[in-house]
């Protein structure tokens, strides 16, 4: 049990229920999810603290910056220490990358990958915080490879919200939440990978299913990715054996065999293959991979 839920990153969660007094273990077993519970809240401290950096720096820039995935549900849906992740995902508008990846690069954040204008057969470029080497930054402007969905950044910093407390810092609007979460662990990862993404959806709940959610989907081409996530997240956490039909029961049925095969490149490409909604977006995403090695040698 232990190894399983390490291994998915469950074990925080199933800490930190365990400290609110849900369920009981084996003394031995219950020390080791608390510690793990423990170690999370720590991370998640050193985290903020980088944030703030992070928020000094673009406010300074006159920059806006979007907190994605795990920083933002740590925060959002989880009590906590319940939520770890192993960096901070940010967003930027693609004509402000290169501005805040310099000034992040000139102070605090020492730089893993090339700088956005030299980075265009990728859509986001790594930095690490030299205070503690733990805490890794990937500085995104765009939120995928082009194809496999149609998001418009402008559109997203508009609807974002204010992270609480912060003068340049936002989080995505609920239905671009739900959204970017499913065809991320669809679309980028296969249907298959680390079950506290599935867990994420799950805690979603109706949200995943509203309306506002569905169109946003049919707006930036995820509706595949979105049927098959929700697929997922119920059989896994909700323990409803859906009907899997269509393209996105497909998608859901061969990301599982994926995940207890151990994953493998060829299963993650068939998946974000199945799950593009439109043949136009399928070639344009294999037009952008294939154009990569021409990129770079550009670069």
């Amino acid at each position: 049990m232990w190894h399983l839920a390490r291994e998915h990153r469950l074990a925080a969660r199933a800490g930190g229920r365990l400290a609110a007094g849900a369920g009981k273990l084996p003394s031995d077993l219950a020390e080791a999810f608390l510690r793990r519970h423990r170690e999370v809240l720590g991370e998640q401290a050193l985290f903020e603290e980088a944030l703030g950096a992070i928020d000094r720096a673009a406010g300074e820039a006159g920059t806006e910056v979007v907190v994605l995935k795990g920083a933002d549900l740590a925060r959002r849906i989880y009590p906590s220490g319940e939520r770890p992740h192993n960096d901070l995902d940010l967003l930027v508008r693609p004509e402000d990358a290169g501005g805040l990846w310099r000034r992040l690069a000139s102070g605090g954040f020492a730089p893993e990958g090339p700088e956005p204008e030299r980075r265009r057969d990728w859509f986001a470029s790594t930095l690490r915080w030299r205070r503690a080497a733990r805490v890794q930054v990937d500085l995104h402007w765009q939120l995928g490879t082009p194809g496999r969905t149609r998001w418009d950044a402008h559109r997203l910093f508009a609807r974002a919200e204010r992270w609480p407390g912060a003068e340049a810092l936002h989080r995505l609007a609920a239905p671009d939440l739900a959204v970017h979460l499913a065809s991320h662990a669809v679309s980028f990862h296969g249907a298959s990978g680390r079950r506290i993404w599935w867990l994420d959806l799950f805690l979603l709940g109706d949200l995943l299913r509203s309306e506002a959610v569905r169109r946003r989907a049919r707006e930036v081409g995820a509706r595949v990715c979105l049927e098959a996530a929700d697929l997922r997240a119920r059989e896994l956490f909700g323990g409803e054996r859906s009907p899997r039909r269509g393209r996105a029961g497909l998608v859901a049925r061969l990301g599982a065999a994926a995940e207890r095969a151990g994953g493998g490149r060829a299963a993650r490409w068939a998946v974000a293959a199945l799950a593009v909604d439109r043949p136009g977006d399928l070639i344009r995403a294999v037009r952008h991979v294939a154009a990569r090695p021409l990129r770079r040698l550009l670069a």
